[in-house]
C-alpha cells in the first residue's frame, strides 16, 4: 500500500509535516484550498482529484466531516476506512473493544458473509 496524498481543511503543523515528508497535499474542498494556499502550503488539488487516483481512503476526519464524506467515496468507486470512534451507522462496524475484534449488530454476520463471500467460522 502506498500513501498517495493527504487531504485536509487546515494548514496547521500536521499538514506541514506531510509537506516535509514529501507527501502530496490536497484540500478537502475548494474553500479549504484557498485557506491552505494562503498559509503557504503547496496544494496539488482537492480530495475529489485524489479519489480518482486511489482504491482506498483512510478517513481520519472529525466526526461531522467524516459523515459528510461517506457518500463521496462509493460515488468515486473508492472504499473508505474510518477511524476508531465513528458511529456504527457511519462505518458499518464499531471498534475499540480489543485489538482485532469487531462488534456487529445481531444478524449482521450472515449478511456480511453473504455480501463478501466469507466462509463460516
Amino acid at each position: 500500500m502506498e500513501l498517495v496524498g493527504v487531504a485536509d481543511v487546515a494548514s496547521d503543523y500536521r499538514i506541514r509535516v506531510a509537506v516535509e515528508r514529501g507527501y502530496a497535499v490536497l484540500a478537502s474542498d475548494l474553500a479549504a484550498r484557498d485557506e491552505v494556499d494562503t498559509a503557504g502550503v503547496p496544494v496539488t488539488g482537492t480530495l475529489d482529484d485524489l479519489l480518482g487516483q486511489v482504491d482506498v481512503v483512510a478517513d481520519c476526519a472529525p466526526k461531522k466531516l467524516a459523515a459528510a464524506n461517506k457518500d463521496r467515496y462509493p460515488a468515486a468507486g473508492v472504499k473508505g476506512i474510518w477511524q476508531d470512534g465513528e458511529e456504527h451507522a457511519l462505518a458499518g462496524y464499531s471498534v475499540g473493544l480489543r485489538p482485532g475484534e469487531l462488534r456487529r449488530r445481531p444478524g449482521d454476520d450472515e449478511a456480511h458473509r453473504a455480501r463478501h463471500r466469507c466462509p463460516r467460522r
